[in-house]
């Protein structure tokens, strides 16, 4: 049976959908109402910025042990959406009374990062229950195209909607987004004989501990947290050095940046059929290598304008291939060896970890770029990509952990 005809993944498939495209509508409309509206400065808007990312660093692993005090993962997921509905209705309604200002979006911001850390950890104890072993796999890929297009969408319709309804409209428009979402999950059939809660303390390192005993977890974790900075290095200067040391226009910028969705989609649909042939240790290798490689030509571009941008757009298209190979892998193997009542609080320690690094990533190429160049740093944060792959390399050997794929 294909994934979209089980009706409980397919109600979770839309959730996770509508969600996603909320969440791309938010990350434009926020950032132009604080800019716009507020007149917010750069270290105002480096501080919104890295709001979005803290929370990850700060309760991921206590959201994990939280979540695993649930009889079942849909009810942190229900309330994190309905906490981000509440919270980014507030936002217009602020605006239309003239109570907004720039700690009123910090909080915001935190909030709504806040609940997404309780969404996707709760997530990823529930995603596994949903489907056969079997379709586990093609699930997976399902739900990675829905979210690259639902972003790709959220983001463009941000776009539009911001300066024609203006941000606080648009940011009401993601709040029913999110309304959405929790009224899709609440369809969802509970199963009838359900696990009684897990005792956990506040701050467990079970997580923890367990990505670390597990060769293919571990390599994993290493593979998406180097990718993390050296990407988030990279992604900071993208923008400033194809503007202004390739001397593309915004409108080929755009593009190469949508050439990056557009092949993580066709890498999404691809993976099933690479996972079959390689082995999900492979296919995490190849798509680490894929993700990273083509991207220092886009570091070493130059010549003929029409060169430069037929080098930037492939180069970025074939990243993005790798990207959603990789990012897919990554969650295959964590289905394949995390025991269900442990998946959220191991869920909670690796995103910690893994998203820990993107902030510092960040800020660290910004002063690579300002201190050096851009050039420079831009080489230097697709070099470090490069050894990502590095990591999983030992769970090529490892005797049978994580080594097939399901069938898709």
């Amino acid at each position: 049976m294909a994934p979209l005809r089980v009706p409980a993944f397919r109600r979770y498939w839309g959730a996770v959908s509508v969600s996603t495209a909320g969440d791309g509508v938010l990350s434009v409309a926020v950032p132009v109402a604080a800019a716009v509206l507020l007149g917010a400065g750069p270290a105002q808007m480096g501080w919104l910025t890295a709001l979005a990312w803290i929370p990850s660093v700060l309760f991921a692993i206590p959201a994990g042990g939280w979540v695993a005090r649930f009889r079942h993962p849909l009810t942190p997921m229900i309330g994190a959406d309905v906490v981000r509905f509440a919270v980014t209705a507030s936002l217009p309604a602020a605006w239309w009374l003239g109570w907004l200002h720039l700690p009123a979006l910090y909080a915001l911001t935190a909030v709504v990062a806040s609940a997404s850390v309780v969404f996707v950890v709760a997530d990823a104890a529930l995603f596994p229950t949903l489907l056969d072993d079997d379709r586990l796999v093609a699930g997976q890929s399902l739900v990675y195209s829905a979210r690259t297009v639902a972003s790709v969408a959220g983001s463009g319709a941000g776009g539009l909607l911001v300066p024609v309804l203006s941000a606080p409209v648009a940011v009401a428009a993601d709040a029913l987004s999110y309304l959405w979402s929790a009224a899709l999950l609440t369809r969802i059939d509970r199963p009838a004989a359900r696990t009684p809660p897990r005792r956990t303390a506040p701050v467990s390192t079970t997580g923890l501990r367990f990505i670390m005993a597990s060769p293919a977890l571990r390599g994993a974790l290493g593979v998406t947290t180097t990718a993390n900075f050296f990407n988030l290095m990279f992604h900071a200067l993208l923008v400033l050095f194809l503007t202004r040391t390739l001397h593309l226009s915004a409108a080929v910028t755009g593009l190469v940046l949508g050439a990056e969705a557009a092949g993580a989609l066709v890498g999404s649909m691809a993976l099933p059929a690479v996972a079959r042939r390689l082995g999900m240790p492979r296919s995490l290798v190849a798509g680490s290598l894929l993700s990273a490689a083509p991207l220092t030509a886009v570091a070493v571009a130059a010549g003929p304008a029409v060169v430069i941008v037929t080098v930037v757009l492939v180069a970025s298209f074939l990243s993005g291939v790798g990207r959603s190979v990789q990012d897919i892998s990554v969650a295959a193997t964590f289905v394949a060896t995390v025991p269900v009542p442990l998946r959220a609080q191991v869920r909670g320690a690796y995103q910690t970890i893994s998203f820990g690094v993107r902030p510092v990533g960040a800020v660290l190429g910004g002063l690579v770029g300002q201190s050096v160049g851009l050039r420079p740093a831009v080489v230097l944060a697709t070099a470090g990509g490069l050894l990502a792959f590095l990591w999983a390399l030992p769970s090529l050997r490892s005797p049978r952990e994580a080594r097939r794929a399901p069938e898709a």
